[in-house]
C-alpha cells in the first residue's frame, strides 16, 4: 500500500509508503512565474504526508515553510527595477561616449591608422552590447516585452552574448597588434587585418553557433531559461 505519485503543478512526488512526510525542496521561479529550478537555501522545503489508508493528506502539498523564508532570502520586488535602471543608464552613458570615439574615428582622417582599426570594431561591439543590455533590461521598466515572441527572444540573447564575447575577443586583438608592432613586425606598416577579423568576429561566433546547436538539442526552453545552470555555458561566457 503506497501513496501514488503526484504532480501538484510544481512538484512531481514519487509513491510513499503510508504514515511518512516527505519533504522536497521549494520551486525556484522566474518573474514571469515559471518553474526554472529548485531553491538551493536549507530552510525552503514543501511537505507532503501520506495518511495510513494510502492517500494523500489532503492530496495537496504544504508550502508553508517556503512562503515564510521567501521574503528574507528573496530579494524585495523594487530590487529588480532599480537594478534594471542603474544599468539603462550606465549603459546610455557609455553608448554616448562611445558614439563620440566612433565619431572621432571615422571623421579625423588624420587619426588613420593600423590600430584605430581595431579600436572601431572593440568599440562597435562595445554599442551592440550595450544597446542589448538595454533591450534585455527593458521588461523590467516597461509593459511591453519581446520575451513574449519567442525566436527574438532567443536572439536577442545570443546577439547579446556574441556581442559581449567579441567585445573581450577584440580586446585581445588589441594587445596583439600591439605585441606584432613592438617585436615580430616592427617595420611593417600594414597589418593581417583578415586574419584579425576572424579572430575578432569568426571566434565568437563559432563558440555561441556550438552554444546555440548545443542548447537546441538539449535544453530547447522558452528564452533558454535556465541556460545558466548548464555546462554548455562554459564554453561560451567562460570562455571569455
Amino acid at each position: 500500500l503506497f501513496c501514488a505519485a503526484a504532480w501538484d503543478s510544481f512538484i512531481c512526488w514519487p509513491p510513499l509508503p503510508p504514515g511518512e512526510i516527505m519533504s522536497r525542496p521549494c520551486p525556484q521561479m522566474n518573474d514571469r512565474g515559471m518553474v526554472i529550478g529548485e531553491a538551493t537555501h536549507p530552510g525552503l522545503y514543501a511537505v507532503r504526508m501520506c495518511a495510513e489508508n494510502g492517500s494523500w493528506v489532503e492530496n495537496k502539498t504544504n508550502f508553508t515553510l517556503c512562503m515564510d523564508n521567501m521574503e528574507t532570502i528573496y530579494p524585495e520586488p523594487w530590487t529588480p527595477t532599480v537594478v534594471a535602471l542603474i544599468v539603462v543608464i550606465c549603459s546610455i552613458i557609455s553608448i554616448i561616449a562611445l558614439s563620440v570615439s566612433l565619431f572621432i574615428f571615422f571623421y579625423f582622417n588624420c587619426l588613420k591608422c593600423s590600430r584605430l582599426k581595431v579600436h572601431r570594431n572593440l568599440s562597435f561591439a562595445l554599442l551592440l552590447n550595450l544597446v542589448l543590455l538595454i533591450v534585455i533590461s527593458s521588461p523590467v521598466l516597461l509593459n511591453v516585452s519581446y520575451r513574449d515572441t519567442e525566436w527574438l527572444c532567443k536572439s536577442v540573447l545570443v546577439l547579446q552574448m556574441y556581442s559581449g564575447m567579441s567585445s573581450i575577443i577584440w580586446m585581445f586583438v588589441e594587445g596583439l597588434l600591439l605585441h606584432s608592432r613592438v617585436t615580430i613586425n616592427i617595420f611593417k606598416q600594414d597589418a593581417p587585418f583578415k586574419t584579425y577579423y576572424c579572430i575578432g568576429w569568426g571566434i565568437p561566433a563559432l563558440c555561441i553557433g556550438i552554444w546555440c546547436f548545443m542548447m537546441h538539442l538539449y535544453h530547447n526552453t522558452t528564452c533558454f531559461i535556465g541556460y545558466g545552470n548548464l555546462p554548455f555555458i562554459c564554453g561560451t561566457e567562460i570562455l571569455s
